[in-house]
């Protein structure tokens, strides 16, 4: 019981559960997240997770239990976006704007991926150019307990045959997660150049 309590309180960005190990750098969160999978997967099982929890049957576009997987893998992207937010960053990447369709800015060397796919469609200019703001904007829209609620509400809804509507504002959800997770793959591919100790490998 004390392991699984120690456990717990180093686990900050709650990572053991689908990295298997405890990662306590956030940058490395979402380096390890964006390892797992692409930012295109990331929208697409976004939408179809929030699309099941409004229809009278259980998720199938995978096993049901990877809705449990899945979410686990975006709250520990949220929980190291949050302690990010709380350090009140800004870009250092100056973009500007004659350049900002840079294949370097938005497409990552490590993903087959094509432009429009790898594109953050979802950002305003502002927070494209700078992805912080992305961030101080998820967390001005719902506190960090109020996004945690609303996860075991959309997990609750999404594994389960409920008659009732879920009582969320959905489409705000979708927006501002596909923002978020769109902010924290910019963030990565910008700022970050390893990942477990070693260089990123790339795609040639």
């Amino acid at each position: 019981m004390k392991e699984t309590q120690n456990i717990e309180q180093k686990d900050l960005f709650a990572t053991v559960c689908w990295h298997s190990m405890i990662i306590t750098d956030p940058y490395q969160v979402l380096a390890e997240c964006f390892a797992y999978a692409n930012i295109s997967y990331f929208r697409k099982m976004i939408k179809d997770i929030l699309l099941s929890t409004t229809q009278k049957k259980i998720y199938d576009k995978e096993y049901p239990g990877s809705v449990l997987y899945e979410f686990k893998v975006l709250e520990s992207v949220i929980n190291a976006a949050y302690f990010i937010n709380d350090e009140k960053k800004q870009s250092p990447i100056n973009v500007d704007e004659a350049f900002l369709l840079n294949k370097s800015l938005y497409c990552s060397n490590q993903s087959d991926l094509s432009e429009w796919d790898s594109f953050p469609r979802s950002l305003s200019l502002k927070e494209y150019k700078d992805p912080y703001r992305a961030f101080r904007n998820f967390f001005k829209f719902k506190k960090l307990s109020e996004w945690k609620e609303d996860f075991q509400e959309i997990i609750t809804h999404a594994l389960g045959k409920y008659n009732d509507q879920v009582e969320l504002e959905l489409l705000s959800i979708y927006i501002h997660l596909t923002k978020l997770i769109e902010a924290a793959y910019l963030i990565d591919l910008r700022e970050t150049t390893h990942i477990s100790g070693y260089i990123k490998k790339r795609i040639v």
